[in-house]
């Protein structure tokens, strides 16, 4: 098999570099229900990176990058900022991907699970994450 004919097979959105997506917040929320702070995003998917080949889909890479988002986001608010100035730093994330996530319904939501401080005095954050019921999981990340 020759370099041209593997690049047939390949995927072009994985092997051209990941695109952003067109995408607008339709909808945004943070509340706090059973004692957990919990922020959501409602998306609109105006353009997809392969839509004109395969129509619109919100992808697994993008749903990583709104699940990133929406953590981000909840531990500024959970400590009152509201400016960015920290990101998070990824230790731990389990993800299952168990449908293809409907583009009209997206939906992707991050709960805080647990917290503490660490010895180093930063905060360390469970979330468990949700995108429309599609993907579902937990990351624990400092903050």
């Amino acid at each position: 098999m020759t370099l041209d004919e593997l690049k047939k097979v390949m995927s072009p959105y994985l092997l051209e570099g990941y695109k952003q997506d067109n995408i607008d917040i339709e909808k945004y929320n943070f509340f706090e229900e059973d004692g957990k702070n919990t922020f959501t995003f409602n998306l609109k998917i105006k353009e997809s990176f392969m839509s004109s080949q395969y129509g619109i889909f919100f992808s697994g890479i993008t749903a990583e990058v709104w699940i990133y988002q929406a953590c981000v986001v909840l531990a500024h608010l959970d400590n009152d900022m509201f400016q960015q100035r920290k990101e998070i730093v990824l230790q731990e994330k389990k993800v299952n991907y168990l449908k293809p996530v409907p583009a009209d319904n997206v939906k992707v939501s991050a709960t805080i699970v647990e917290k503490r401080t660490t010895s180093k005095g930063q905060i360390q954050y469970k979330f468990d994450i949700n995108v429309s019921n599609a993907i579902v999981g937990y990351g624990v990340a400092i903050f």
